[in-house]
């Protein structure tokens, strides 16, 4: 099944950007797909393989820099985003 996850993440660090990049570097993948905005990141991809890819990723900044905070949104990839779940009037 595929999904779509949306990720920000606020790192409790003076160093947050470095982190923030360090951390969307750890989620790539070649079989995902990943867009950075100025609000998030967004993971596109297989269930099985990207939400593994998050827990690896964050797991990582957690070790490695203490506190963070992730906020996680997920939804299964629409067929057609705009109709999927719409009843037609």
């Amino acid at each position: 099944m595929k999904c779509i996850i949306e990720l920000s993440l606020y790192p409790l660090h003076p160093d947050y950007e470095n982190i923030v990049l360090e951390f969307i570097e750890a989620l790539k993948s070649d079989q995902l797909q990943i867009e950075v905005n100025n609000m998030s990141t967004q993971v596109t991809g297989d269930l099985e393989v990207a939400f593994p890819k998050v827990q690896d990723a964050i797991q990582h900044i957690w070790e490695k820099y203490g506190q963070a905070s992730l906020v996680v949104k997920a939804i299964k990839y629409p067929e057609n985003p705009y109709l999927d779940g719409v009843a037609e009037k």
